[in-house]
């Protein structure tokens, strides 16, 4: 993964979050699209660089149960490389 494509991704996730609504289909989809565990983790790290907190730590303040669940379900089958 390139890291513009990382940068994107962990942009998308940060501006998902809003004063009204939430579009936690786009958080979601952003973590599915990147693909790999290896990438995932390059998400996450970019997350943490660019906006100052753990990509758990921000998602957890706006997903519902069963967002988690298909992170986990995302998690539990993606390629580690």
């Amino acid at each position: 993964m390139s890291s513009a494509k990382a940068n994107e991704g962990a942009y998308n996730i940060y501006t998902v979050k809003g004063t009204f609504w939430d579009d936690e289909q786009l958080a979601v989809g952003s973590i599915q699209r990147a693909g790999t565990l290896v990438n995932l983790s390059y998400i996450a790290d970019v997350f943490a660089n660019n906006y100052g907190s753990s990509l758990q730590g921000y998602l957890s303040t706006f997903l519902e149960d069963k967002d988690w669940q298909t992170i986990d379900d995302f998690v539990d089958k993606a390629k580690k490389w």
